[in-house]
């Protein structure tokens, strides 16, 4: 089996968007902790029947193999030497993975559940579902959005900043919420936020918000260039 290199996102989006990837082929099963860097080495050792470092041949085959793939995916951080940094390790099912394996880094979740939503930050990667017709299959995909404690927070402070008819700081809000990743899900919550806020504005006799343009995700650059593990 050749050895593949492990790398680090090159940023938040495209760690979120590897991820999002990972769960859409199927790495349901995850888990997750903080590492130093310099036991990164050591915690891939520590796993060996998840060959975290497989490349795709070897990835192909231990599917045709009935085992599964594990992905070991680190933080953007891992660029800072000297720091603890997040890391998880998603896994499909089969044998040699985190649904079966005794040796395990951790708790593990399954990322189609509620309680096992996976989680990166403020967001959460959720099924999204779309297009649904009535009689017909519905369909879903994966999408990140804020987490619904972090979204409720943003909606405290609109309210607050509205309530004191500050339109200026509304609309500071906003340009705020703009430089988020904008992921379907996270989309639809600017624009949940947006239109409430507006029309509170409105209620206290007051201008709507001018409408929002959001930026358009589009697919990333994954891998930083200058680091490998």
């Amino acid at each position: 089996m050749a050895n593949q290199p492990i790398k680090a996102p090159r940023n938040m989006t495209a760690l979120m968007q590897h991820l999002q990837r990972l769960v859409t082929t199927g790495h349901y099963y995850w888990s997750g902790d903080r590492i130093a860097m310099r036991h990164i080495p050591r915690l891939i050792d520590k796993y060996p029947d998840f060959a975290l470092r497989a490349d795709a041949p070897a990835r192909a085959y231990r599917k045709r193999t009935g085992r599964a793939s594990v992905h070991l995916v680190l933080h953007p951080m891992a660029s800072t030497k000297d720091e603890d940094i997040p890391w998880w390790m998603l896994s499909t099912g089969g044998k040699l993975g985190l649904a079966t394996s005794d040796n395990l880094p951790g708790a593990v979740h399954d990322a189609r559940t509620l309680e096992g939503r996976l989680l990166s930050d403020d967001y959460e990667l959720f099924q999204l579902e779309k297009n649904y017709i009535p009689d017909h299959p519905k369909t879903t995909t994966w999408t990140w959005r804020m987490a619904p404690m972090r979204f409720r927070e943003w909606q405290a402070l609109l309210i607050e900043r509205v309530k004191a008819r500050d339109a200026k700081s509304v609309a500071d809000i906003f340009e705020l919420l703009r430089e988020m990743p904008q992921f379907a899900g996270v989309r639809s919550q600017v624009l949940r936020l947006h239109f409430d806020a507006s029309r509170m504005l409105m209620k206290l006799g007051m201008p709507g918000l001018a409408p929002l343009e959001l930026p358009v995700m589009r697919m990333q650059k994954l891998w930083q260039e200058d680091f490998e593990m």
